[in-house]
């Protein structure tokens, strides 16, 4: 598949790469315990190196963008911890008239193009405005005390490869 065509895999953090588990937790799962800074302030990111194996696995099919409130600092704090390379980002502009809500953001990033949104605090508002985006699109919802599983990049898979052959109006 040519670079231009494929799908955008959309990645938020908080709650996907960096799930909501404790310090032990994180441990006895293998997942190292690092912390980053953010405006001015500290946070303690749980991070699994496997994610970035993982995401870039999904290249053969997908875009890699950071959609994220972290947003271009995603790419100086979290992406070399992961064995990431610098990554286009979503901008967010949380003051619109709609709220507190990513898609306007994702629209105008993603122009016309499919797009696989992998987050794990939706709103209803996320979903009144998705409804409205004409382009093909899947949103997976990661449970922010799991993160990301394997599980839901086969998901992810699948939608892209049916994209791919026309299958996903």
């Amino acid at each position: 598949m040519s670079e231009h065509r494929k799908p955008w895999l959309l990645i938020d953090i908080d709650g996907v790469l960096n799930p909501d588990w404790s310090n032990s937790q994180a441990k006895s799962r293998g997942v190292r315990v690092w912390h980053a800074t953010s405006g001015g302030s500290r946070f303690r990111m749980l991070l699994n190196p496997e994610h970035g194996k993982w995401l870039l696995a999904m290249t053969d099919v997908f875009r890699l963008a950071w959609c994220t409130t972290w947003q271009h600092e995603a790419n100086g704090a979290i992406r070399q911890r992961l064995g990431l390379p610098e990554l286009p980002v979503v901008e967010f502009d949380f003051a619109s008239e709609d709220g507190p809500t990513k898609v306007p953001g994702i629209a105008r990033f993603v122009g016309d193009a499919p797009f696989c949104w992998l987050d794990d605090d939706l709103y209803p508002i996320d979903h009144q405005l998705l409804a409205d985006i004409p382009s093909p699109h899947k949103v997976i919802e990661v449970p922010p005390w799991t993160g990301l599983g394997a599980d839901h990049l086969e998901q992810a898979r699948r939608w892209a490869v049916e994209v791919a052959s026309g299958g996903v109006a």
